[in-house]
């Protein structure tokens, strides 16, 4: 994933809605995959 920030003026730095809007998009794409790992560390816990 990329992703380009526009720097604010006059002081150097990211558009803080730009760098919110990319989190949230990081934090539901890391949430599909750690529900995954753990459904399956529950389901091998149960073949045990």
């Amino acid at each position: 994933m990329q992703a380009g920030f526009a720097t604010t003026r006059p002081a150097a730095g990211y558009s803080v809605e730009q760098v919110d809007a990319f989190l949230d998009r990081v934090a539901e794409e890391i949430a599909v995959p750690a529900s995954s790992v753990t459904r399956l560390a529950r389901e091998r816990d149960a073949l045990r």
